[in-house]
């Protein structure tokens, strides 16, 4: 995947697990909960028909690209991080409030450990998806790599 690569997909994990979307899945549960449906299903066709609307408000520089990546791989980090929160098992939530638990207890010690197969689950979908999202952006606008050997081929 090389150091580009690598670069856009810890931005994508960066950006699809941090706090305020932990946050977001500890802080609804139950019937609370908002509709996700929408965010998953967001079409990747859509995402390749605007990357030219982002080399030209980001240039064709390295920039471009790593935006490009990013929207590709947030929804599925976003989505699996949120699942993940949700899934907790009702029984061990009410047993964590029977010993007294606080909230941020609550969120380490179980809600955490309890999500983290479906959060990984989305991290390996993002890093497919980061290449594609790479590729994708040197389709657009690139002198050099994969996506330009491509176009030229």
């Amino acid at each position: 995947m090389g150091n580009r690569g690598r670069d856009r997909f810890g931005i994508c994990v960066r950006r699809g697990c941090r706090p305020c979307h932990w946050c977001h899945g500890f802080a609804y549960s139950g019937d609370r909960a908002p509709d996700l449906s929408l965010s998953c299903c967001a079409p990747d066709a859509a995402k390749v028909a605007i990357a030219p609307l982002f080399i030209i408000w980001f240039g064709y520089g390295l920039t471009s690209k790593i935006v490009i990546t990013a929207l590709v791989c947030f929804f599925p980090i976003l989505v699996s991080v949120v699942a993940g929160f949700h899934s907790t098992d009702r029984d061990q939530l009410d047993m964590m409030k029977a010993f007294g638990a606080t909230k941020w207890q609550t969120l380490v010690r179980l809600r955490i450990p309890s999500a983290l197969v479906l959060i990984f689950a989305g991290l390996e979908i993002a890093a497919v998806l980061a290449v594609i999202g790479a590729i994708v952006g040197e389709f657009v606008g690139a002198q050099v790599g994969l996506g330009y050997l491509i176009c030229r081929a």
